[in-house]
C-alpha cells in the first residue's frame, strides 16, 4: 500500500438480519450448508476490512478523482476486446455494443461472466483504466492468477460509437438477454461505475426475482441524483472545475463531435454548448448533461426524456428491492456521488463506505487500486462458495423479424448484426481504437 496521510478502515453496513445463503461447505465440497450473508462475507472478503491507505500525494477526494481522469494508465492493465453489435427493437442502427474480452485460452460455456456498465455519456466504454483494472485479472487465466472469467463491456449508448440514448435499463436488460442466451449455463455477475452503478442497481430492483444477474458489485453510485448535482457544483473546484480537467473535457469534446456536430443546423444551442465546451468556457456538467441527453428527433421514450437534471432524482436507486446478494461501494470523499440511502433495510445488501478513495480513484499507488481486491474476491465468493441457483430471467422467444423477445416485454428485443464490423478492438486509448 501507498504511504497516505489517513488509515483508516472502511464502514461496513449490514442488514440487522442479513440473508441466509446455500453455501459449500468448503470450496469444491458438494456437501452445503446455510450461512448468514455476513459470516461469509467475513470469511472470503478480508479486503474489506483492512485500512485503506490513499497515496500519500492523493490525500483527498478531489485528488483522487482529478488524477483517475487525467492519469496515465495505457502501459497496464491491457486487454483486448471482440465487438459484437446488436440491433434494438427501438430502430437504432448499431445501436448497442457488447466488447467481449479476448482470450487466448478457450473458455468453458459455463465460464462466470463479468458484465459491466461503464460511467455514464463521457465513457469510452472498456478502455477506461478503472474497468480494466478489474477486468484485467478477472480475465486472465487461474494459471496467471487471475480468476479466468470472461468479460463484457456493455456500453451505454453515446460510448464507443455508439448512438446515444436516455432510457438507461433497458438497454442493459437487451444486452443481458442476448448474453444469457448466448452462454445459458454461465452464472452473470453485473459490475456497475458511477451512473453505469445506478443503472445495475435499477435493473436489479426492477427485476427483483427475475433478474439475470446473479450478484453485483457497483462502485461510486450516485444514489440521489439531485443532491450529487447540487454537491458537484458546489464543491471547491467550483461548477467548471471537472469539466475543465483534461480527461472529461476530451471526453466531452469528443462526444459532442461524434453526436452533435452533424444537428447543428437543426438545434443551434448543441453549437453553442459544443463551442462552450472545446473553449473550456462556462460548461457545467449539469449545463453539459441537460443538452446532451435531449438530442433533436430524439427516439427516446417520452417516459425517458429527463426535462432536468433535477428529475433524473426519480431514478434514485430502490435498495429494497434487490433480491440477489449486491456489493456496493462508495468513498466518503467522493465529491461527485457522495450521498448516503439512510434506512435501507435490505438482506442481500453489503453496503461499504471507505475513508476515502475519491469518485472512481482508490488509488494506494501510481496504478494500483484497492478497489480491485474486494470486487475480486467478492466474485470469487459468490462463484466458489454459493450453491447458484439458475438464474433464466423470463421465457425468451424469437419474434417475427428475428428479434430475441422476452415474454410479457413487448417494448424491447435485440438481434445480432451480421457481416458488421469484425475483428479485434486494440489500444488502451480512444484514439487508439481500431480493428484488427
Amino acid at each position: 500500500m501507498g504511504l497516505g496521510f489517513s488509515s483508516q478502515k472502511s464502514q461496513i453496513y449490514f442488514p440487522a438480519t442479513p440473508a441466509n445463503v446455500k453455501v459449500r461447505r468448503a470450496r469444491g465440497s458438494k456437501e452445503t450448508i446455510l450461512c448468514s450473508l455476513r459470516k461469509i462475507i467475513e470469511r472470503r472478503c478480508p479486503a474489506l476490512f483492512e485500512d485503506f491507505s490513499p497515496a500519500w500525494w492523493l490525500f483527498n477526494g478531489h485528488l483522487q478523482t482529478l488524477y483517475c481522469v487525467a492519469g496515465e494508465f495505457s502501459h497496464i492493465d491491457k486487454i483486448k476486446y471482440d465487438r459484437t453489435y446488436l440491433h434494438l427493437l427501438d430502430g437504432g442502427t448499431l445501436s448497442e455494443c457488447l466488447d467481449f474480452t479476448s482470450t487466448h485460452e478457450d473458455l468453458a460455456d459455463d465460464s462466470p461472466i463479468l458484465i459491466v456498465r461503464s460511467s455514464d455519456l463521457l465513457s469510452v466504454g472498456g478502455y477506461e483504466a478503472y474497468i480494466r483494472a478489474i477486468l484485467a485479472p478477472a480475465c486472465s487465466s487461474v494459471e496467471k492468477g487471475g480468476l479466468g472469467y470472461r468479460g463484457v463491456v456493455a456500453n451505454i449508448r453515446g460510448c464507443a460509437g455508439v448512438p446515444v440514448h436516455g432510457g438507461p435499463t433497458d438497454d442493459l436488460r437487451q444486452a443481458l438477454l442476448y448474453i444469457s442466451k448466448r452462454f445459458p449455463a454461465a452464472p452473470l455477475i453485473g459490475l456497475g461505475f458511477s451512473l453505469g452503478a445506478n443503472i445495475v442497481l435499477r435493473y436489479l430492483a426492477e427485476e427483483k426475482e427475475l433478474s439475470r444477474l446473479s450478484t453485483a458489485c457497483i462502485l461510486s453510485c450516485p444514489w440521489h441524483l439531485k443532491i450529487n448535482s447540487k454537491i458537484t457544483v458546489s464543491n471547491l473546484l467550483g461548477p467548471y472545475g471537472y469539466v475543465s480537467a483534461r480527461g472529461i473535457h476530451d471526453s466531452l469534446v469528443r462526444f459532442l463531435t461524434i453526436h452533435f456536430v452533424p444537428t447543428f443546423t437543426q438545434a443551434p444551442f448543441h453549437e453553442a454548448l459544443m463551442t462552450a465546451t472545446v473553449s473550456r468556457e462556462s460548461t457545467t456538467l449539469t449545463q453539459f448533461h441537460y443538452h446532451s441527453t435531449r438530442p433533436p428527433n430524439s427516439s427516446v421514450p417520452q417516459a425517458y426524456d429527463f426535462a432536468t437534471v433535477k428529475d433524473d432524482a426519480t431514478w434514485a436507486s430502490s435498495l429494497a428491492d434487490v433480491r440477489v446478494p449486491l456489493l456496493t461501494l462508495n468513498a466518503k470523499d467522493d465529491p461527485i456521488a457522495y450521498t448516503s440511502p439512510a434506512g435501507v433495510e435490505n438482506e442481500h445488501v453489503c453496503m461499504v463506505v471507505t475513508p476515502g478513495g475519491g469518485h472512481l480513484g482508490w488509488f494506494e499507488s501510481w496504478n494500483t487500486r484497492w478497489v480491485a481486491r474486494p470486487v475480486l474476491q467478492w466474485c470469487k465468493m459468490i462463484v466458489e462458495d454459493f450453491v447458484l441457483e439458475p438464474k433464466s430471467g423470463r421465457e425468451t422467444y424469437i419474434a417475427e423479424g428475428g428479434f430475441l423477445k422476452e415474454v410479457g416485454q413487448d417494448h424491447i428485443g435485440c438481434m445480432e448484426i451480421e457481416g458488421g464490423l469484425e475483428g479485434m478492438i486494440v489500444g488502451m486509448n480512444p484514439e487508439e481504437f481500431s480493428f484488427e
